[in-house]
């Protein structure tokens, strides 16, 4: 399957167009820097809902206690509540999150703990590099899918076009998706936006 992940720099988007391109599901940014409701959340969510698009939403994360990832947890709780949502992705890729070592796996866990609590689905976005630099030397401490950037090509690339296989991303935990490109097209969004390709792999969450 394949997809895209949207945010307020996306503008305002029309869903029909999206959908008629082919796009098979979207993750929508649900809350800001400042823990508040991304402005353009609901705007985005009854747009994709309306056409028949699986959602999840994703927190690109600042914390670096527990307690802060706790918070930020209940926060897009509160965001997504009553909504039809599948997947909460934990956004890992700040500065301020390298070299934090096992602190970093305990800030993750703490997360996925709160939003598992919620019967949710949980899982991790982050950057090759990073992935392979502080996540993967205590991959035996965090047990969740991952979903995965990294970008074969800096050149803009349109929907339908197909990323090199022999770039796909290898991990040592389940690779639920691959963010191949940011400088995607698609129409019914004005400018790049990043596009994603979906695997299917078990889940017994």
């Amino acid at each position: 399957m394949k997809g895209i992940d949207v945010a307020k720099w996306n503008g305002t988007i029309d869903w029909k167009k999206v959908k008629d391109s082919g796009v098979e599901f979207a993750i929508l940014k649900a809350i800001n820097k400042q823990c508040q409701k991304e402005d353009s959340f609901e705007r985005n969510y009854n747009g994709a809902i309306s056409q028949g698009l699986p959602v999840d939403v994703y927190n690109y994360s600042y914390a670096l206690t527990v307690d802060k990832a706790v918070s930020d947890a209940k926060t897009v709780l509160s965001v997504i509540s009553g909504k039809k949502i599948d997947t909460v992705w934990l956004d890992i890729e700040e500065k301020s999150h390298m070299n934090l070592g096992m602190a970093l796996i305990d800030i993750i866990n703490a997360y996925k703990n709160i939003i598992q609590s919620a019967r949710y689905k949980f899982g991790v976005y982050t950057g090759l590099s990073f992935y392979n630099s502080f996540i993967k030397p205590f991959h035996m401490f965090i047990d969740c899918p991952f979903w995965i950037a990294r970008y074969p090509s800096s050149k803009q690339m349109e929907f339908a076009d197909v990323p090199r296989e022999d770039k796909k991303p290898s991990i040592m935990h389940p690779l639920w998706g691959w963010q191949y490109t940011s400088k995607g097209r698609v129409n019914g969004i004005h400018g790049d936006v990043d596009l994603n390709i979906k695997y299917d792999i078990p889940r017994e969450q």
